[in-house]
């Protein structure tokens, strides 16, 4: 009688080293981490100060113009000679030949903008066509401004975010077209590509 009052005890300490021994060799659960997301690089990708140089202050790009206008280096706002970069030869109604273009390459860099300031004399264009590619070959118009004409900088700002085939392309070129001038000229500063990181 005795050994069997034993036997409920027996069993519970088995019951106890099984449960045990199953603590000991489970397989470890690591607690779950969350990785931070990679940083979006953002900021610029390319920029021209045209301190009598037409190669990138940051990063790496091309600058050049077409055929019809002529470009010498002028001061820009705060009076800094040869601190900007002037073009002659606009003509009153859109010409081809008549555009400064400028390139980088966006690869790895999502929403593009532009950003530049500019000074249009009172004969120079009123209106500016900026267009982009990416190819390099063929250019699609984005929009048209209509520009001040006075003796003040002005600046302009583009945001191409919704031109997806521009994105992460090394082929990636604008130009800025102007037109309606009767002489004068167009003075470029402080042009910048850039990539708007999203804010969510």
């Amino acid at each position: 009688m005795q050994n069997w009052n034993r036997f409920p005890r027996f069993i519970l300490a088995l019951s106890l080293l099984i449960v045990l021994c199953a603590g000991l060799f489970a397989p470890r659960v690591d607690e779950a981490r969350a990785l931070p997301l990679l940083a979006c690089p953002g900021g610029i990708i390319t920029e021209w100060t045209f301190s009598n140089v037409t190669t990138p202050t940051i990063g790496a790009g091309n600058f050049t113009n077409g055929t019809g206008i002529t470009p010498s280096f002028a001061a820009d706002a705060a009076g800094n000679v040869l601190s900007a970069i002037s073009f002659t030869g606009w003509a009153a109604t859109f010409d081809p030949n008549d555009y400064v273009e400028f390139s980088a390459d966006t690869t790895l860099n999502t929403d593009i903008s532009i950003s530049f300031d500019y000074r249009s004399t009172g004969a120079g264009p009123s209106n500016l066509d900026l267009q982009y590619s990416a190819d390099g070959i063929s250019f699609t118009s984005y929009t048209i401004t209509t520009l001040n004409r006075d003796s003040t900088f002005h600046n302009l700002f583009f945001d191409l975010s919704l031109i997806s085939v521009i994105n992460n392309n090394a082929n990636t070129k604008f130009r800025v077209y102007g037109y309606g001038a009767s002489g004068g000229n167009l003075r470029l500063d402080n042009l910048t590509i850039s990539e708007t990181c999203p804010t969510d």
